[in-house]
C-alpha cells in the first residue's frame, strides 16, 4: 500500500515535470518558428531543424502541437 502510494506519487511528479517541461519547449519552439517563417510545423522539423532531440521527441512533438492549437484564437 506504502508502495503504491509511492509509485503514485512519482508518476504525478513525472507528469507534471513533462507538462512544465512541454510548456518551456512550446514557447521556445513558437518563438523560434516566427523567426524562421519558411519553416511549418512537423516532427521533421521540430527534430531535425528545430534540433529537439531528447529521448521523449515524439510525445513531446504532441503536446506542443496541442499547447500551440489551445494557444491560437480561432
Amino acid at each position: 500500500m506504502i508502495r503504491r502510494h509511492r509509485d503514485e506519487k512519482a508518476q504525478r511528479a513525472a507528469a507534471l515535470a513533462f507538462r512544465l517541461k512541454a510548456l518551456k519547449v512550446a514557447a521556445e519552439y513558437e518563438a523560434w518558428l516566427q523567426q524562421d517563417e519558411e519553416c511549418g510545423d512537423s516532427f521533421s522539423t521540430f527534430v531535425n531543424r528545430f534540433g529537439y532531440q531528447d529521448s521523449d521527441c515524439q510525445p513531446m512533438h504532441e503536446y506542443v502541437k496541442r499547447i500551440h492549437k489551445a494557444a491560437t484564437p480561432d
